[in-house]
C-alpha cells in the first residue's frame, strides 16, 4: 500500500478510501475498517458481495502479481465490524427544518436516505414491497 495516489480509489465510483480500510482490516481492526467504509458506502454487505469492483482492475499490485482482493476485504470488514458498529450506532441529530421523502427502498433509495439523515434531515422512505433492499 505504497501508492502516492491510489489508483483503486480513483477507479472507485464513490472514491472510497480503499487503502485506509484495507490497512485497518489487515491489522484486524474490523470496526475501524467498517467505519471508514461507512463514511461513503452505507451498503458494504451488498457492495462486498455484488459490486463489480473496478477498483481492483486499477490496483497497482496488478503489475506484480494480482490485485488486492478489495471486495472480499470489504465484506470481511463488514462481517467482522458490524456488531461493534451497531452497538455504538445512534440516530443522527436532525439539524434541518426540511424533510425528505425517498421513493423506493432499494440500494439507491437506502443510500440516499442514509446520507440525507446523516446530513441532518428527517427522512421517510416509501417502499411498495414488503421488505426494503430491492432485488
Amino acid at each position: 500500500m505504497d501508492c502516492f495516489v491510489a489508483p483503486c480509489k480513483e477507479g472507485c465510483p464513490i472514491h472510497q478510501d480503499i487503502p485506509a480500510y484495507v490497512k485497518l482490516a489487515g491489522e484486524g481492526k474490523m470496526q475501524e475498517a467498517l467505519e471508514v467504509i461507512l463514511d461513503k458506502n452505507p451498503l458494504p454487505f451488498m457492495t462486498g458481495t455484488l459490486c463489480n469492483h473496478r477498483c481492483m482492475s486499477k490496483c497497482t499490485r496488478n503489475f506484480y502479481e494480482a490485485s488486492v482482493d478489495i471486495r472480499r476485504t470489504k465484506l470481511e470488514s463488514a462481517q467482522g465490524g458490524i456488531d461493534a458498529v451497531m452497538a455504538e450506532l445512534k440516530a443522527p441529530a436532525v439539524t434541518s427544518d426540511k424533510k425528505a421523502a425517498v421513493v423506493g427502498g432499494g440500494p439507491a433509495g437506502l443510500a440516499a436516505a442514509y446520507f440525507l439523515a446523516k446530513g441532518g434531515m428527517k427522512v421517510t422512505v416509501f417502499e411498495k414491497a414488503e421488505k426494503m433492499g430491492g432485488v
